[in-house]
């Protein structure tokens, strides 16, 4: 159990890693810290769709398990399989992108009624 908690935080703290370094990096170009950031985070989910479409990030998330569930990983695996399912099933492209994309916001959408649900409970 211990082996596979130290994977998990081994993966997620690399992938967590990784996502800092596309933010810096971003940073070096972009003077304004917030837009750095937002345009860090869009590198990294560009990246996270490369990793899924090459098929190594199925590699990483086998190898580090609830470790790879990063939430910017999760929502492009997300929107990637949805796309590809579609595909799959003989969709065009605009389709399939629409699939992908609803994935997407159904996760955001259900985190933003629970924030808002919790944030009105706590009042």
């Amino acid at each position: 159990m211990l082996k596979k908690i130290g994977k998990a935080f081994l993966v997620g703290g690399c992938i967590g890693l990784a996502g800092e370094a596309l933010i810096q990096l971003a940073g070096l170009f972009i003077k304004d810290p917030t837009m750095a950031m937002m345009a860090g985070i869009l590198l990294f989910g560009i990246v996270a769709v490369g990793l899924i479409a090459s098929g190594l990030y199925f590699k990483i998330a086998k190898l580090g398990e609830e470790g790879a569930a990063i939430p910017v990983c999760g929502l492009m695996l997300g929107a990637a399989t949805g796309a590809a399912a579609a595909r799959a099933a003989g969709k065009s492209k605009g389709q399939a992108f629409l699939a992908g994309f609803w994935g997407v916001i159904k996760v955001l959408g259900t985190g933003y009624v629970l924030a808002l649900a919790l944030g009105l409970l706590l009042r």
